[in-house]
């Protein structure tokens, strides 16, 4: 994901449409530092996108440890991708 965003919103956008072009993948992870809400919604619009392929990939919810939440910060939000 090259390109530069502006806004949180944006940036939860652009995070999204590159999860979505991941695809076929066998796992999903969306884990977030501090906003566990904000990720739960995050998820769930993911599971609703992948529709029936949801029951081949499976999406988890994490927390980032403290190390890496130092350096990403609070709020931070990320999708990682176990490709197939």
């Amino acid at each position: 994901m090259a390109r530069q965003v502006r806004t949180r919103a944006k940036a939860q956008e652009a995070l999204y449409e590159w999860a979505l072009q991941q695809q076929p993948a066998e796992a999903m992870a969306v884990v977030y530092s501090t906003g566990e809400e904000d990720a739960r919604a995050f998820s769930a619009r993911l599971k609703e996108a992948l529709g029936p392929a949801e029951e081949m990939v499976e999406l988890l919810l994490a927390r980032i440890g403290p190390v890496l939440g130092v350096h990403a910060g609070p709020g931070c939000l990320g999708v990682a991708v176990l490709g197939r």
